[in-house]
């Protein structure tokens, strides 16, 4: 509490003090503290309507430990400091009892104004962590959306969770929503009503050179579908049709949205490279020199792991030094360019590795085709007149036909697995080689 001075000048009983600060206290405090480019004392600032949000008593609630208040200034520091100046002072050559009190006065006076202003500091600090506080916690996160699963691993592998088989819906943040790979969620649909692709609206062209839609030029008087994203585009050079597109324009627009979609694209690029893995595979059991199609396979592989590669086949690939499936493949490329081949293992390792990496094409188009299937219902349009069908792969295991001089050396279970090679399975005189050792042995 302040300590004030008697009408005497000295200072006063400290068991009078609380009844005789009024004055002084008011005295300290008329100085305004301000803050702010309007020089307006925060703490003074009536919160009005923000008193009546949660988000502002929770900011004041932190402000409040933040700027906890001051212990009350102790009058008995503030006795001290006086006598001690005033023996300082007294102690001087000179000096008067009047004097001496006159000046020590000013030491108590001083420290309590600091204390003052070092008390406005803290309410004006208070009152803006507050304020600024409110802002952040009066916006609340976005609340989440609901989502209808395309493929159902891709998202349990990027958000951590283990959702059973069957889940078709998931209710996501826009971060959550961030993590997933494109495709592997679209915006929710109630299953009773399946989800549309924005509907096409039949215009005529009206522009003297026509209009260009997908790298299409369609001419002028011809009558076309167009999605509300095409019709703004071309809005100046189109006009409503009078009459709807024949069934062939229908049938054209709905092919082109659907070449379009991620999952039948990603599967036409992933299935044309494992194609020629396949051919080439199955190539390295069938010629003289099995470098070639070993060359191939791998090149076929490297596309399928990164499409934008502008490497060309049997130039030297740069590996990128991650260590990763990519690399190694590069590295295997490199070293068959310089010559030698592949061993049945291996050869078997790079195939296997590339048909893991379209299976989950299949199933994603394979989810994408029931989805779209469903869009056409009421349109007339058949479905299967441009639909891509995914593949059913067999893998066959082939392995290097031995001489005879080395069919002597292979164990009795190296000698079945020969027999179990779709290559050689079939050969008779194979066949009856390994038998006569089989029998040698035998006997």
């Amino acid at each position: 509490m302040p300590h004030i001075n008697d009408p005497m000048g000295f200072p006063a009983p400290h068991d009078n003090v609380d009844a005789m600060n009024a004055s002084s206290v008011a005295n300290l405090n008329a100085p305004a503290v301000t803050a702010g480019v309007s020089d307006t004392d925060m703490s003074t600032i009536n919160a009005g309507v923000l008193n009546t949000l949660p988000a502002y008593q929770q900011a004041l609630a932190i402000a409040d430990q933040v700027y906890q208040e001051r212990e009350p200034i102790s009058p008995a520091m503030l006795s001290f400091l006086f006598f001690s100046k005033m023996a300082e002072e007294s102690s001087k050559p000179g000096s008067t009892a009047l004097g001496a009190a006159g000046a020590a006065a000013a030491t108590p006076a001083a420290y309590l104004m600091k204390e003052r202003e070092l008390d406005a500091a803290d309410k004006k600090a208070k009152a803006t962590m507050a304020a600024t506080l409110t802002t952040s916690l009066s916006k609340a996160p976005s609340a989440p959306k609901k989502y209808t699963i395309n493929n159902l691993d891709d998202v349990n592998k990027a958000l951590g969770t283990n959702l059973p088989a069957g889940t078709t819906e998931i209710s996501l943040t826009p971060t959550d929503f961030a993590k997933l790979p494109v495709g592997a969620a679209v915006g929710y649909t109630k299953p009773d009503k399946p989800d549309k692709p924005a509907m096409p609206e039949a215009f005529t062209v009206t522009a003297e050179g026509g209009i260009d839609i997908n790298g299409q030029n369609i001419p002028k008087g011809e009558t076309t579908l167009l999605t509300v994203e095409e019709a703004l585009l071309n809005r100046a050079n189109i006009e409503e049709s009078k009459t709807p597109p024949s069934d062939f324009e229908a049938e054209k627009f709905y092919t082109g949205q659907y070449d379009k979609a991620f999952p039948v694209k990603t599967y036409r690029d992933l299935d044309q490279q494992f194609a020629k893995v396949q051919i080439s595979y199955e190539q390295a059991y069938k010629v003289d020199r099995p470098q070639v199609a070993d060359v191939s396979m791998i090149f076929a592989y490297m596309k399928m792991l990164d499409p934008r590669s502008v490497v060309r086949e049997g130039e030297q690939a740069q590996a990128q030094g991650t260590g990763g499936a990519l690399d190694l493949a590069i590295n295997t490329y490199n070293k068959l360019l310089g010559g030698g081949s592949l061993t049945d293992a291996q050869r078997k390792s790079f195939r296997d590795a590339a048909y893991a990496l379209i299976t989950p094409s299949v199933k994603d188009l394979q989810a994408f085709n029931t989805q779209f299937s469903s869009r056409l219902t009421d349109t007339g349009i058949k479905f299967e007149g441009f639909q891509v069908t995914p593949k059913t792969y067999e893998l066959p295991f082939f392995m290097t036909k031995p001489s005879t001089d080395q069919l002597k050396n292979k164990s009795s279970e190296e000698l079945l697995l020969l027999l179990e090679a779709d290559n050689l399975k079939d050969d008779e005189d194979f066949i009856d080689a390994v038998n006569d050792i089989v029998d040698s042995r035998i006997s």
